[in-house]
């Protein structure tokens, strides 16, 4: 498909410029979440506070990538203190997380729709010395109004996963074009180097760093204060196992579900805690528990009952919650949705459940198998993996030991990024 970036401005700007007066419009009048989604996304929600030290403007997606955000954040500060940041999230989850964790440190905003004006006049409101892309946010008119004002513009934990690199080539002369405006690609793997360089990215434009989602790290001194709190408030004893399943996704409940029943006849002291990955979804979660019969609390319900299933309704505890896991099923996986992060229940020391379909962490899913940290399931031997792994504690002892190590052995790519991005400002 043949597509210049004179086409796309002149379409997204009409289009995204219509768009924002119609929500504008609308939310003074009949305010509904389609008028808000893209009203939060005008310039004219944006604030950010004048600084004299120079300011990092960093774009991130959701949750995962505000994760990111705050390892390489962390890393820049304990190099250079005088720096002053934006951070823009597209997603509500990630604008809540962000919201939470940074707010004494840095602006927060939700990231501006990708028309050109709305781009040209929060870059006006921003006044970034460096833009800072977390992972594969490459809108062309950001990438380009930052070019054109002479903004260095890095992309840090670059992934280009093949269902991207897909994507991207079908207007690969267009993808051409916005990628070799970006200064610096510190990509997450040599497999996205190499699909970067698919696209025609310049080689002396990448450096591989690995993947800062190695970076997660505990405290171990609020360690286990937070596993007896968490355990405490669901009502679980010392002696039961609990299965958490992490970021699930539509369609994965009814599989687990039924599989979580038949083991419970086997394992009487089993428990289900469920995070479903959109809290959107939470009334069909709900549904389909009921379907099945099995009593459940919510994560907000003050209650000492106790149940044999959770499902948090909540954002941003499952790094919390997995520190009671006996073990970890991550979604997006078991259908075809590119995988959710396992580093988080791996860096626990957790053994560690996913699907096929990691497209989006496939090199770390490579990884934690061929070190036995890991456990690949489909539909028709998830519940013989599990069972196997409630049976032997030894077993969950030594995969959850393995999977902390492959996280051990990878880390350091935060501060490499840091340190990259800290040499464009000087």
């Amino acid at each position: 498909m043949k597509i210049t970036y004179s086409q796309y401005k002149f379409f997204s700007s009409f289009i995204g410029e219509i768009l924002i007066l119609i929500s504008q419009f609308l939310n003074f009048f009949y305010k509904n979440k389609y008028s808000s989604f893209i009203f939060k996304r005008s310039h004219k929600n944006i604030v950010s506070s004048k600084s004299s030290k120079k300011k990092i403007w960093f774009y991130a997606s959701s949750v995962g990538e505000v994760g990111v955000c705050e390892i390489v954040i962390k890393e820049m500060l304990n190099l250079k203190k005088n720096l002053s940041f934006h951070i823009s999230i597209m997603t509500d989850s990630g604008y809540e997380i962000a919201s939470s964790n940074f707010a004494s440190i840095a602006d927060i905003s939700y990231s501006p729709l990708d028309s050109y004006f709305n781009v040209k006049k929060t870059f006006e409101i921003i006044k970034p010395d460096l833009l800072c892309i977390i992972e594969t946010e490459l809108w062309p008119n950001l990438i380009y109004q930052a070019n054109k004002n002479k903004i260095p513009i890095i992309v840090t934990n670059a992934r280009i996963s093949n269902s991207s690199l897909k994507n991207y080539s079908k207007t690969k002369d267009f993808s051409k074009y916005i990628i070799n405006l970006v200064d610096k690609f510190y990509a997450s793997s040599f497999q996205d180097e190499k699909n970067l360089i698919k696209l025609s990215c310049k080689k002396e434009k990448i450096i591989v760093t690995g993947n800062a989602k190695y970076d997660f790290k505990i405290d171990k001194s609020q360690y286990e204060k937070t596993k007896t709190t968490y355990k405490n408030f669901f009502g679980f004893k010392k002696t039961d196992l609990i299965f958490v399943c992490g970021s699930t996704r539509e369609g994965e409940e009814e599989i687990l579900i039924p599989v979580f029943k038949k083991l419970k006849n086997e394992f009487k002291n089993l428990k289900l805690v469920l995070v479903p990955r959109h809290l959107t979804r939470l009334d069909e979660v709900k549904n389909v528990f009921l379907k099945n019969n099995l009593s459940f609390g919510l994560r907000t319900e003050n209650t000492d009952k106790p149940y044999e299933s959770i499902i948090i309704d909540t954002m941003g505890e499952l790094k919390k919650i997995y520190s009671i896991a006996d073990l970890v099923f991550v979604g997006g996986s078991l259908l075809n949705f590119g995988g959710q992060n396992i580093l988080e229940p791996a860096a626990l020391e957790k053994p560690v459940i996913f699907g096929k379909h990691m497209d989006d962490f496939k090199e770390i899913s490579k990884i934690l198998l061929n070190e036995k940290g890991g456990f690949e399931v489909s539909e028709s031997n998830i519940n013989e993996v599990i069972k196997k792994l409630l049976e032997n504690n030894e077993l969950r002892k030594i995969s959850g030991q393995n999977a902390f190590q492959v996280v051990k052995k990878n880390r350091g790519a935060g501060l490499k990024q840091a340190k990259g991005i800290l040499g464009y400002l000087s």
